[in-house]
């Protein structure tokens, strides 16, 4: 706003020194009197012209806004299996009038937005654990990934719950097919010691070496244990 309607003392002052000059410039007392009137009015047209355009820009600002973090909104609440209204969540609020209520929807849409995108980051460190966990079960056991390769992971807890069951059901049956691995090998041990076949010797050193001594073999699919069978 112009410092003529913010500072008193400075409207006077800025009337003293234009009404010197216009007295200078031979003007009497009714000109300077319209002359100040008029550049009092100007002055006061464009303050509120600059007011009513900073409104609006402010206005356009708080609807951006507010479109953006509904699109937010509802984009995480799908990816996390939410099934609230975004219009219920900006129903309501504000001072009674439209700008009032502009600023009170805007700020519950920031707020919620922050408050989902919080626990979308937290649900997605933990689907990644899981992830990992799943992608390493696989490749031991050779079998296909349900979650592991998925960059845009549904982030719902029936979804988290579901990855979760998976992995316990991989875990489960990579333990099955140890324990059968471990079995194999004990027999493949005692055969050893019994038979002096030169042919066991390789196939059970090369058992050996993919394992260590004591630790499960680097894969555990059901063809390498078919094969085992097979021996």
């Amino acid at each position: 706003m112009s410092d003529y309607f913010i500072n008193e003392s400075f409207f006077l002052e800025k009337k003293r020194a234009l009404v010197k000059i216009w007295l200078r410039l031979g003007l009497n007392k009714q000109q300077i009197e319209e002359k100040w009137n008029t550049r009092i009015k100007s002055e006061l047209e464009n303050t509120i012209e600059r007011l009513l355009e900073e409104e609006l820009n402010n206005e356009k600002e708080l609807q951006h806004n507010l479109a953006r973090y509904t699109e937010e909104v509802e984009l995480i609440q799908r990816q996390l299996g939410l099934r609230e209204d975004v219009l219920e969540i900006l129903a309501n609020g504000g001072d009674g009038t439209q700008r009032g209520g502009l600023v009170a929807k805007e700020e519950k849409a920031r707020k919620r937005f922050h408050e989902l995108n919080e626990i979308r980051e937290k649900r997605m460190k933990i689907f990644v654990e899981i992830q990992k966990e799943e992608g390493n079960l696989c490749v031991m056991l050779g079998e296909d990934c349900v979650f592991a390769n998925d960059p845009n992971p549904d982030l719902s807890q029936n979804n988290i719950d579901a990855a979760l069951k998976r992995n316990v059901e991989l875990t489960d049956e990579y333990d099955r097919r140890f324990a059968v691995y471990t079995k194999i090998r004990s027999s493949l041990t005692a055969l050893l010691g019994k038979c002096q076949q030169s042919a066991i010797k390789p196939i059970f050193r090369e058992i050996s070496q993919s394992s260590g001594d004591d630790g499960p073999p680097q894969a555990m699919s059901e063809n390498y244990l078919e094969q085992l069978y097979i021996l």
